[in-house]
């Protein structure tokens, strides 16, 4: 094996670490305090934008056709999979973000924000309506003032393209008592608190 494939070898087993061997996490539930460095937010931030990205991806399928002519036939087999694995470990899943209108119109418009601009697989969750089922007009508001992104527009107004929906039923499932709350559907572990997006998102993978 030439140096370039020592290389990269040694870079898909670096990523097949982070993606799949990191230790579970044994609780189904985590509390995050958000209170770390801002440093810190900004490496975890290009780390899991790089592991989203387009870049990742063409990067390795480009290293890929470099080895076509000197990896034997079953080593290429492999790496592809392991490729193909960790799209699908970053693309596939669902995430139930629970909230509720106790949380302020900020934090909650921050995460409609986030989830529209980078294009997150995340869909948001009421229990109920607001101020109860005979009342929906307060519910309308609600979810309108969260998805509007300028919120002094009165007419044809621009919207983030986000996902609201009233599912007491995933509320009970989960067991979601305080919120707002993160989810993967079909996976029991659940990320709490009040915290960036794509970080309670990394929390669960």
């Amino acid at each position: 094996m030439d140096d370039f494939q020592e290389k990269f070898m040694l870079h898909v087993h670096v990523l097949i670490v982070v993606i799949f061997l990191l230790p579970s996490i044994s609780s189904t539930e985590i509390n995050i305090n958000n209170k770390h460095s801002n440093a810190l937010d900004d490496e975890i931030s290009k780390v899991k934008k790089f592991l989203k990205s387009d870049d990742l991806r063409d990067s390795m399928q480009s290293a890929l056709e470099k080895l076509s002519k000197t990896t034997q036939p079953s080593m290429k087999k492999d790496l592809s999979s392991a490729v193909s694995d960790m799209s699908m470990s970053i693309d596939s899943s669902v995430y139930n973000l629970f909230i509720s209108s106790s949380i302020p119109q900020d934090t909650l418009k921050a995460y409609a924000h986030d989830i529209s601009e980078y294009n997150l697989p995340v869909k948001m969750i009421l229990r109920g309506f607001v101020d109860g089922m005979k009342h929906i007009k307060p519910t309308i508001k609600f979810i309108r003032d969260i998805l509007t992104i300028d919120e002094n527009c009165l007419d044809n107004c621009k919207t983030y393209n986000v996902s609201i929906e009233i599912d007491p039923e995933l509320f009970r499932e989960y067991n979601i008592k305080s919120v707002p709350a993160l989810a993967i559907n079909a996976k029991s572990n659940i990320v709490f608190g009040d915290a960036d997006i794509e970080y309670m998102i990394q929390m669960l993978l």
